[in-house]
């Protein structure tokens, strides 16, 4: 078994010893927590589908077809003979006949937008979840910082007594008493600074979904499990812009279909006044594309089109390369938590055990004893922020893996 960290039984202790100055949290906020917590309350989200709403109107207005029109037209309204026995009327119905695929690119162009609204609202959630666990990790390294400074409180409240003690029976100067007190309260300091660098992250923290911090972080969170990984299929981003490519090909096809020249169908009446006649009238009339074939337009679209390849095609690789990145840092921070936790604290807390013994005998001074804690101290610490690290890297590859988008948030892809 495992033995948990030296900060978090630090920071048990602590708890305990200030258990009547502050109130006892309700609970242990677990990251799954402040992710649900978070997301219950984000407006960003609800952004992100009207948005896609909105895609969608815009697909239902692509598959509507022209509307029809009715024209009204008078003839010899001021004929020759003043007599309105001349006036001839004609009542017709006006339709636009689309050619060239129109309705088909306009819907292909829609859907393409919708797509595109869907990945995006995607993305905006997994950037707010990216959020709210690195102000997560932050919050619980805050918490194992806490625990440090307290062991360093401690170990400086016992050097003091123990050097009042020497300093007293004349054994060491008074100086050295005077010296380690203010290592003492210099010590003190930073706990109390410590203390509250972690309220404020607490703070933070609850300010995603606009509660209180009445809540607890573990510090063994930090710790390090497994550092094995995956790459999936298909991550959103890339997905992302392989639906603006989509979207920038439908608009030049939409663009190419606008090249083509639509005709208006036209049947009718016609009215006349002399003899009460009807006669069935029927006409087409087509633009003759001459100066404007959509050209540049046309090229336009193409264009958009190729530098939309291009781009998924240069975040692919930037994509690689960072994925490859995040899994090398990965593995050095695992392989040094490793080491520090085996290896580097073990042997710092076997010196510190030393020299207190030492020290009590009399065969060593109160430096050395202060340049022991504070090796073991600083090894510590270094291990909270390697953790810290490999947390913050780990949060930035569930972004960019898409992790916290499955059923469950806590499920990293291993």
């Amino acid at each position: 078994m495992r033995a948990p960290s030296v900060a978090y039984a630090c920071a048990v202790g602590i708890a305990s010893g200030v258990a009547l100055a502050s109130p006892a949290y309700a609970e242990t906020l677990t990251l799954v927590d402040a992710l649900n917590r978070a997301a219950a309350g984000n407006p960003l989200q609800a952004a992100a589908a009207a948005r896609i709403e909105a895609a969608r109107g815009g697909l239902d207005q692509a598959a509507r077809r022209p509307n029809p029109f009715l024209s009204l037209n008078g003839e010899n309204l001021a004929a020759t003979q003043s007599s309105w026995s001349q006036l001839q009327t004609t009542v017709a119905y006006n339709q636009l006949w689309e050619r060239g695929g129109k309705r088909d690119a306009r819907m292909s162009v829609a859907g393409a937008e919708v797509d595109a609204a869907r990945l995006r609202e995607r993305i905006t959630v997994l950037d707010f979840y990216h959020a709210v666990e690195t102000v997560w990790i932050e919050a619980v390294a805050a918490e194992a910082e806490v625990g440090i400074a307290s062991e360093r409180v401690a170990v400086a409240e016992r050097l003091r007594q123990e050097t009042n003690r020497r300093v007293s029976a004349a054994r060491d100067p008074a100086f050295a008493g005077a010296r380690v007190g203010a290592f003492a309260t210099q010590a003190q300091i930073a706990r109390d600074q410590a203390v509250a660098n972690a309220h404020i992250a607490r703070a933070t923290l609850a300010s995603y979904w606009r509660g209180a911090a009445d809540f607890e972080l573990d510090p063994r969170a930090l710790e390090i499990e497994s550092d094995m990984t995956v790459r999936p299929d298909r991550p959103l981003n890339l997905a992302l812009l392989d639906a603006q490519r989509q979207l920038a090909d439908a608009r030049a096809r939409l663009e190419t279909s606008r090249a083509v020249q639509d005709p208006t169908v036209q049947v009718g009446l016609r009215h006349f006044a002399n003899n009460g006649e009807l006669a069935v009238v029927a006409g087409v009339s087509v633009p003759l594309g001459f100066h404007d074939k959509n050209q540049g337009n046309i090229a336009r679209a193409r264009a958009e089109s190729r530098a939309a390849e291009q781009d998924q095609a240069a975040a692919q690789m930037a994509w690689e390369r960072e994925f490859l990145q995040l899994r090398a840092r990965l593995d050095a921070y695992a392989t040094e938590s490793r080491r520090l936790s085996a290896e580097t604290i073990p042997a710092a807390d076997k010196a510190l055990r030393l020299a207190r013994d030492t020290f009590d005998r009399g065969a060593l001074s109160y430096l050395d004893v202060t340049e022991t804690e504070r090796a073991l101290t600083d090894a510590q610490a270094r291990r909270i922020e390697v953790q810290k690290l490999y947390h913050l890297d780990m949060a930035r590859l569930h972004r960019l893996l898409g992790s916290h988008l499955s059923d469950n948030p806590t499920k990293e892809v291993r």
